[in-house]
């Protein structure tokens, strides 16, 4: 998922439209789909995960290494942010 995650926001987002429009299930943009593509926006954009190629990975190969790659964005995220 990792290398490939940019291309999931749209699609979370889309599915929750769908959910919503066709459904009357409340998933859009506010809802859980919504917040599930700004995980993929994160995982793309703020963590070490987002420079990873297919064919090339290093990092993000097992659920714990995702799991510390995003921890690990979060950390340079908050210290850019002025925390501690």
């Amino acid at each position: 998922m990792s290398p490939k995650a940019y291309r999931w926001v749209d699609e979370m987002r889309e599915i929750g439209r769908t959910f919503e429009g066709e459904g009357g299930w409340h998933g859009g943009e506010e809802g859980v789909f919504g917040r599930v593509a700004e995980v993929y926006r994160f995982v793309a954009e703020g963590t070490v995960l987002g420079e990873e190629r297919t064919e090339e990975r290093v990092r993000g190969k097992t659920a714990e290494d995702v799991a510390e790659a995003v921890v690990e964005g979060l950390e340079g995220r908050e210290k850019d942010m002025g925390g501690s």
